[in-house]
């Protein structure tokens, strides 16, 4: 996430595309990490799930507005 945002500020899409990548690959592996714990209750389950999926489908759209931002 750090590289997210420095990319950001520093204007370079490159860098941002990289952080979000990054962050995409981590929030891909979570979901399945939660489907065997038994210790969280079910319907944090079910909120958690849309949650990172929301998140995974904006990122390629933040990614897409970072990027025509500085052409």
């Amino acid at each position: 996430m750090a590289l997210t945002i420095l990319g950001t500020l520093a204007a370079m899409p490159v860098l941002t595309s990289l952080g979000g990548v990054v962050l995409a690959v981590a929030l891909a592996a979570l979901p399945g990490a939660t489907r065997s714990s038994a210790g969280i209750p079910r319907l944090w389950r079910s909120v958690y799930r849309p949650l990172v999926g929301t998140v995974l489908i904006s990122i390629p759209i933040g990614l897409g507005l970072a990027w025509s931002r500085h052409r």
